[in-house]
């Protein structure tokens, strides 16, 4: 069967042309989607009588002609999500600080991060303080569940904002199937494993 040109990747069932008894009668429906017309990766999915709604990312092979499994779209995007939050050189330069100092805490002021990160990781973290604070908000709720770095910020006025971070535990920022939770609760956090096979 074939699909619009402008598919509508939240609703990728809805895009089979034609009645909706189509769908209906088939046991399994499997439906392909890429973003652009040159992408190389596909999200496969999969909706049946017989087995529950999934999603898997495909790539095509040209040497053989063939689609493989790259795996499970959700394990996929987190994975993604992890490495992009490794590579932030705002994460990266408050690894360094907390690694560098006594008790695992640090407290400074935005510029003072900003100074850090130009030495530490010779990177700018932002264009400003104020895009700064933005970020680290944004990176507060990985900080804690990847590395179990909690954050405080306290508004000094026309002084800026004084933050703090701060690490409880023995973890040297590696990959750990527990991390710490400074608020006193320790949740368990699995990271992301091999994908699996979507059965068809």
């Amino acid at each position: 069967h074939h699909t619009p040109t402008s598919p509508d990747p939240a609703h990728p069932f809805n895009l089979n042309s034609g009645p909706p008894a189509i769908m209906a009668a088939a046991h399994t429906t499997c439906v392909l989607i890429k973003e652009k017309r040159g992408d190389g990766e596909a999200v496969l999915h999969v909706t049946g009588r017989d087995l529950p709604q999934q999603e898997a990312v495909v790539r095509f092979q040209r040497q053989s002609w063939r689609w493989e499994m790259v795996g499970a779209a959700a394990d996929l995007e987190a994975r993604r999500a992890r490495e992009e939050y490794d590579r932030n050189p705002v994460v990266m330069t408050i690894r360094k600080l907390l690694q560098q100092s006594p008790g695992h805490r640090w407290e400074g002021t935005s510029k003072e991060l900003l100074e850090a990160g130009r030495y530490l990781v010779r990177q700018p973290l932002a264009p400003d303080s104020q895009r700064l604070g933005f970020a680290i908000r944004n990176l507060e709720g990985q900080l804690l569940e990847y590395d179990g770095v909690g954050h405080m910020a306290v508004n000094r006025g026309t002084a800026g904002k004084k933050h703090t971070f701060y690490y409880n535990g023995e973890n040297t920022f590696e990959e750990v199937d527990t991390l710490p939770d400074p608020f006193g609760v320790t949740p368990t956090h699995t990271l992301p494993g091999p994908f699996g096979a979507l059965p068809l």
